[in-house]
């Protein structure tokens, strides 16, 4: 049976249009740089392109069969009510244990469900055809049974056809039309290589081969392009020589020139390899996986172009299927299924897997991009009218994508959609580079139409990479983005957790920004986690947990935080909840009783003191002020009213001295008016008494009722010699009449 078991390492890769790592901290200028030059390089030269997509979509809870290498695998390829079904049958279920279940898998449902009936013995390294409505199981180890199964796909009943030959295992069977080619296996070298049966006849037989055959081989590969056969790989039985060449024959059973033929083949050849798969699309034949010569584990891809046999490696769109051997490869609609064998991720770790991958020449239909970082592409030229889908949704939780453009440049009437979420983003049309794409719900699509099909110069090509969402970041000790603790926050994709400023708060998990703390409060350091962290400033207060912070009332201090009663501020007195401002020396300090007094406190709300004079209210400077004002305002009003009543004083004196003079002197007091106002001098500087009282000017003797008169400008004291005699009055000049002003 097997020889050994492979040992495991990825193939050395060739180099990609990318390079990057799943790190947040890996810079966008070196990404859109790798790809820039990589990825050019390859537009230039028109490689292949080819897509791949995990198609492992299998429900929770679902019967799934277990994972398993070298079994048995077709597609219901014909016409009828089950051509849209793969079929598995027995297999590698460990090392030492096989399997004889026989599951189908619907395209359609993605169910996969086991058939009851019993068929063949357990077994691995058996091969399967489907013809019609049949299915054709021959040979494997270890019984190496001779025998043809034969299972209905409608009545689901085995039966069997002896043919004639001995069983083998690891060998290939092929179909063209009803008829069954069988190659190899590992049996011994006297064994006929090329067997054919026949499922009209039911029967087997040796088709004539002139020339020499290739050396006797298992683990190989056989493929029909055209009505040929074409052979590739495996391990020769002699030997155990790899084999690297490629071998054609025409599939026409009983030519007399059919021969094998060794194809001249050019180009970048694939390493020698053995339990690998080869399909066809197209012109091409598309090997894949397998183990080389020193027991790696390989996944790589190499094309065959098998009109001018050229070799070359495609280039490859999406997340590749893992190094593997003994899996399925089964052609569906131009995609190749990859189903299970055993994959090898990395050196000295092997496991059975259940898992599928399609692989699709250029883009068709809809393609799901499920890994960390890869490349979608429209390249190259391509005939007729195109539309495909790329859906970039990376694997693990709160992640997004990031896709930089190396190359663009579209034909007229070529469009790409793009989509995040639900939500349309702007199409890229023409041929100017786009920016960088950054999902925001998980994810983008993109949709790319062309009307005519790509040119050789026309296309796009860009890169992606998955990154810890906004809100997220990664966390080395689980390998996986986990969401911001409460209190951080991560603004961008990739970004790391940081903490909330005193400005802001966070009270829940995976916040790509703070929320702001309510106007006029603070929390009292970062990374708060509820808003009941954020405190009022000082000067504002909160009624209560839920209410916004409002200005405490004048005269407190208020240091911030809830509601008060607060201490009172210097010149501020508290009444209950009421603050006063205190006038004068009050409360100079501040204090929590108000004192009693009029005028001592300012209205409720105010600061003006009220305007009434109050001694109590002033202080010792502004007394004194007042006090010089009110004694100097009282001088001032004493001195002039003693002068107007000495002035009035006279007025009476000289009316009454008349009066007691009798009319019969009035005559002579005739006085001019010079004479009139020296009188009043005279009286207001005390020189004549009045009012029964002796005068300076006059004689002792002389009673009050008499006044000595003088002539005009002689008036003279009580000691001039031209004194009149008493009584009289003499004047030099004509007499006046008017009389002294009373």
């Amino acid at each position: 049976g097997r020889q050994g078991t492979p040992r495991t390492s990825p193939e050395r890769p060739r180099p990609r249009c990318f390079s990057m790592r799943n790190s947040p901290m890996f810079g966008a200028r070196r990404l859109s740089l790798l790809i820039s030059l990589a990825c050019l390089r390859r537009a230039v030269l028109g490689e292949e392109v080819i897509t791949w997509a995990n198609d492992s979509m299998a429900a929770a809870g679902a019967t799934i069969p277990t994972g398993r290498a070298a079994f048995a695998s077709t597609l219901q390829a014909d016409t009828g009510p089950l051509d849209s079904k793969l079929w598995l049958f027995g297999g590698l279920v460990s090392f030492t244990t096989f399997s004889r279940q026989l599951w189908s898998y619907s395209l359609v449902s993605s169910e996969w469900e086991m058939e009851g009936a019993v068929g063949p013995s357990a077994a691995h390294g058996c091969q399967m055809v489907a013809v019609g409505r049949k299915l054709y199981i021959f040979g494997g180890a270890p019984a190496l049974d001779g025998r043809m199964w034969i299972f209905d796909t409608i009545s689901h009943l085995w039966s069997t056809v002896s043919t004639g030959y001995p069983g083998r295992s690891y060998h290939t069977m092929t179909r063209i039309d009803t008829t069954v080619f069988i190659y190899g296996g590992a049996t011994t070298t006297t064994q006929p290589q090329l067997l054919t049966f026949d499922t009209i006849l039911g029967t087997m037989s040796q088709p004539i081969i002139s020339g020499t055959d290739p050396a006797a081989r298992f683990e190989h590969s056989m493929s029909v392009f055209a009505n040929r056969l074409y052979l590739f790989g495996g391990i020769t039985i002699a030997d155990s020589a790899f084999d690297t060449a490629v071998y054609e024959l025409d599939a026409c059973v009983g030519c007399p020139t059919n021969a094998w033929r060794t194809v001249s083949t050019t180009g970048v050849r694939p390493l020698a390899r053995r339990g690998h798969t080869a399909s066809v699309i197209g012109f091409s034949m598309f090997v894949y996986g397998g183990v080389d010569a020193t027991g790696l584990y390989l996944d790589s891809v190499y094309m065959l172009d098998l009109r001018s046999f050229r070799w070359s490696r495609p280039y490859a769109i999406g997340v590749p299927a893992p190094p593997r051997w003994g899996h399925g490869a089964i052609l569906v609609n131009e995609r190749i299924r990859i189903v299970a064998g055993i994959e090898s991720p990395r050196r000295r770790l092997q496991f059975f897997t259940n898992n599928m991958f399609s692989l699709a020449r250029r883009c068709q239909g809809t393609v799901r991009l499920t890994g960390s970082e890869g490349i979608i592409s429209m390249l190259n030229s391509q005939a007729g009218a195109t539309a495909c889908a790329w859906e970039l949704f990376p694997n693990g939780d709160h992640r997004d994508v990031q896709v930089h453009f190396s190359y663009f440049s579209l034909q007229p009437g070529d469009e790409l959609k793009v989509f995040d979420g639900n939500r349309s983003l702007p199409s890229l049309t023409g041929s100017n580079l786009p920016g960088m794409i950054s999902s925001t719900g998980g994810g983008l699509v993109f949709n790319f139409s062309s009307a005519t099909g790509t040119g050789d110069s026309y296309g796009f090509e860009a890169s992606y990479r998955s990154l810890c969402s906004a809100g997220a970041a990664y966390l080395s000790a689980v390998s996986s983005c986990q969401l911001c603790p409460a209190g951080s926050f991560a603004r961008l994709p990739g970004s790391s957790c940081s903490a909330c400023d005193d400005r802001h708060y966070a009270d829940e998990e995976g916040l790509s920004e703070c929320k702001a703390c309510p106007d006029y409060s603070r929390a009292a350091g970062v990374g708060a986690i509820s808003v009941l962290e954020c405190l009022c400033l000082p000067g504002f207060y909160r009624r209560s947990d839920s209410s916004p912070c409002e200005a405490c009332s004048r005269g407190t201090v208020c240091k911030g935080g809830t509601m008060g009663p607060w201490p009172s501020a210097a010149g501020w007195c508290r009444d209950g909840a009421d603050y006063y401002r205190c006038c004068g020396q009050s409360c100079p300090l501040g204090v929590d009783l108000c004192p009693i007094g009029v005028g001592l406190l300012a209205e409720l709300g105010k600061e003006e003191c009220p305007d009434e004079f109050s001694i109590a209210g002033m202080s010792i400077m502004a007394f004194i002020i007042v006090l010089s004002l009110i004694a100097a305002v009282g001088l001032c009003s004493w001195f002039w009213g003693f002068a107007t009543g000495l002035r009035k004083g006279n007025r009476l004196a000289l009316r009454e001295v008349m009066l007691t003079l009798g009319p019969a002197k009035q005559p002579d007091i005739f006085l001019h008016e010079e004479m009139a106002s020296m009188v009043n001098t005279m009286v207001s500087v005390g020189a004549v008494e009045v009012g029964g009282m002796a005068a300076t000017n006059m004689d002792d003797s002389v009673g009050i009722a008499d006044i000595h008169t003088y002539a005009p400008g002689t008036l003279r004291g009580r000691d001039s010699p031209s004194r009149p005699a008493s009584g009289a009055s003499s004047y030099g000049g004509a007499r006046r009449s008017r009389t002294v002003p009373m």
